[in-house]
């Protein structure tokens, strides 16, 4: 095999020396040769990072740009719509100062029960019935359902997570899933006993 690669086409071929060539030849040689297990060799578990894992963890974002640096004026209640200052004297003589007292879709977040409740009076009302809220949901729960999980012991998701299994709805009194799977769709609308109904949400948390 010819390594004179200084012609091509019948043109000089520029910067391209037999020394060149043979290295590019070895190299070659070299890939082609080399075992199949270390070519195809995939990083371990260990070495692969979990994008989910890592894309989950919450993370401080660094406090580098000028308008993240918040001063005591920056955070004091002169900017809170209700201290702004009249953008125009003639509001003054208007009806409410030209002000809208009323709902704003803009201001006042959805769910607030009067105009002017702000986030941190909704989350602390929230907050508040949240104990309450979540005991009845349970109870709700817990007369339907069996929520002591019922595990797979062979199968398993792909990262080897327990596979759940059911069914986990309560029948009623005397009703046997052989005996629910024998009647109609007709039949069990009548006798009201499917086992899925809607679960009601009786407040959001």
């Amino acid at each position: 095999m010819s390594l004179d690669l200084r012609r091509k086409y019948g043109k000089p071929v520029a910067g391209i020396t037999p020394a060149v060539a043979l290295g590019a030849l070895v190299g070659s040689v070299a890939l082609l040769t080399a075992p199949q297990s270390a070519r195809s060799q995939s990083p371990t578990d260990a070495a692969r990072a979990d994008a989910i894992a890592v894309a989950q963890t919450p993370k401080e974002a660094p406090v580098e740009r000028p308008e993240q640096k918040k001063t005591a004026h920056d955070l004091s209640d002169v900017f809170k719509p209700s201290n702004a200052a009249p953008s125009s004297e003639a509001l003054v003589g208007q009806q409410d100062r030209g002000q809208m007292l009323g709902f704003d879709f803009y201001r006042d977040p959805l769910g607030a029960m009067k105009p002017g409740v702000t986030f941190e009076d909704i989350y602390k009302a929230g907050v508040a019935i949240k104990p309450k809220v979540m005991a009845a949901q349970r109870k709700l729960l817990e007369s339907r359902y069996n929520l002591e999980p019922k595990l797979d012991p062979a199968v398993t998701m792909s990262r080897g997570k327990p596979l759940a299994v059911g069914p986990t709805a309560k029948l009623s009194a005397g009703m046997k899933w052989e005996a629910l799977a024998e009647l109609s769709p007709a039949e069990i609308r009548e006798r009201d006993i499917f086992p899925y109904q809607p679960v009601d949400e009786v407040a959001s948390d």
